[in-house]
């Protein structure tokens, strides 16, 4: 058990150092990220002030050509060349150049605006994959490890107590059987064993020798009250089923689950065993979908 500990300890810290440091490069890729944002914003604050001038100039320019239309409306002198005419069209073609520009600053501020909130949107969308996808892949080697680390636990108790693999033995007041099956979850195995030897009291001869041994059996063998509370929570998770949410797919993941999207299904692998698959709608089809799927989860792994 120690060894088993400090194998899962080292794993653990592998795992944590991994995630953080690629937590770490995120980081910067989002800082140069927001570094252009802030370009973009400064930009933008820029080409407001420049528009601003502009109107003012226009305006500005609107009312000089009123006031000459003005004076020359009171001229009485149509045949002598007026220099005023030449100046209001001039002020006219300036006015008109001025409007051009100021409708194209217009529309380039509506374009980087339009680019900076896509962008936004970008980092957004970027943070949240990443959070999911750093989530399942540290879950995904946890669970890895924790797996390899029981297999070399086991493996080393069974070898330290050099047993004869191809026999049955009984002494001293333990029986110790060989199994190819592991455990998927804590004293899996014993559990189910006792569950079956608990329901075989009812189908046997009262007083019999074999009664007394499966009496004996289940009686001296502790194994653990976790099917019971793992069916429980699943009873509980899909009594009011109505979508996967957030906090279903915690708790299920928690529980041992790799819960995989098809079309219009979902998958459930338990213990990333195919063998132990459960599938069924993403949308219920009635108030009973949810009681349906947890009794099919308790079938097939309990």
């Amino acid at each position: 058990m120690i060894y088993f500990l400090f194998f899962l300890s080292i794993g653990l810290i592998t795992i944590l150092a991994l995630v953080i440091n690629r937590l770490q490069n995120q980081k910067l890729e989002t800082s140069v990220a927001q570094q252009k944002l802030r370009e973009k914003d400064t930009k933008i604050t820029r080409l407001e002030h420049v528009l601003s001038e502009q109107v003012g100039l226009i305006k500005q320019l609107n009312r000089q050509i009123n006031l000459l239309q003005e004076v020359r409306d009171k001229e009485t002198e149509e045949d002598v060349p007026d220099e005023r005419d030449i100046q209001i069209q001039k002020l006219s073609h300036e006015n008109k150049d001025l409007y051009r520009k100021l409708k194209e600053l217009e529309n380039n501020n509506s374009e980087l605006r339009r680019l900076n909130e896509e962008q936004k949107n970008t980092i957004a969308e970027f943070y949240n994959n990443l959070e999911m996808e750093i989530e399942k892949e540290a879950n995904k080697k946890f669970i890895e490890r924790i797996q390899e680390l029981e297999k070399v636990d086991f493996q080393t108790e069974s070898s330290s107590k050099n047993l004869d693999s191809n026999r049955f033995s009984a002494q001293d007041g333990f029986i110790l059987i060989k199994v190819q099956e592991q455990d998927l979850y804590s004293e899996e195995i014993i559990s189910i064993l006792i569950d079956i030897l608990k329901n075989s009291l009812n189908n046997v001869h009262e007083n019999s020798r074999r009664q007394h041994i499966i009496t004996d059996i289940v009686h001296s063998n502790y194994s653990g009250h976790y099917r019971e509370e793992f069916k429980a929570e699943i009873q509980n998770l899909f009594r009011d089923y109505k979508s996967m949410n957030s906090r279903t797919r915690k708790a299920l993941k928690r529980l041992g689950f790799e819960i995989v999207s098809d079309n219009s299904n979902y998958k459930m692998i338990f213990q990333q065993d195919s063998r132990y698959t459960v599938s069924f709608s993403k949308t219920p089809s009635d108030w009973r979908a949810g009681r349906n799927i947890a009794s099919d989860i308790c079938n097939l792994i309990l």
